[in-house]
């Protein structure tokens, strides 16, 4: 099976950015919250992408409904996000993947530690679909090939995804 570490992509024009509190505060509760956004032209029709890079990861409903299909576990908080003033809010929910010690060993690294290649290790991977691996400074979202083509079946856009490489063991 192919897999795809997915990113945000935020080069279009007026996308929305959420003001994401801290991770203790997106945990300590379970009841849904409102999570204002910010945008370059804050009268113009706001740009929401389907996914948010952090430290922890926010999701529109399509991608969670997805998600949840393909892969069991893994914690979810919903939300209300958008822009009261422009009357723009949409359901979202904040993210934190099950995590992986899936890193294998032919990795590449650049000298400050950052992954310049990311090799997974197929046997720790096992069956799983939507899941992170820890690098140094942040989580990294990977994806099984079946559930980027279903997220592309539903047209879901507004992110970038790169092939990683798999090593049998």
């Amino acid at each position: 099976m192919e897999y795809y570490r997915i990113t945000q992509k935020d080069d279009w024009w007026n996308v929305i950015k959420p003001e994401v509190p801290s991770v203790t505060e997106i945990w300590e509760k379970s009841e849904p919250f409102f999570l204002s956004g910010i945008s370059k032209e804050p009268d113009d029709y706001l740009m929401f992408l389907p996914f948010y890079d952090g430290d922890t990861f926010l999701i529109s409903d399509p991608v969670k409904y997805i998600w949840k299909r393909y892969q069991k576990g893994g914690r979810y908080r919903p939300c209300a996000f958008g822009s009261v003033k422009q009357r723009q809010i949409l359901p979202y929910c904040f993210m934190m993947p099950r995590i992986l010690e899936a890193i294998h060993s032919d990795t590449e690294y650049f000298k400050n530690g950052d992954i310049r290649e990311l090799v997974l290790n197929k046997k720790i991977i096992g069956a799983n679909r939507v899941f992170g691996v820890r690098s140094l400074r942040r989580i990294r979202l990977i994806i099984s090939a079946d559930v980027l083509e279903e997220m592309i079946r539903e047209n879901i856009t507004g992110y970038n995804w790169s092939k990683v490489k798999i090593s049998q063991g």
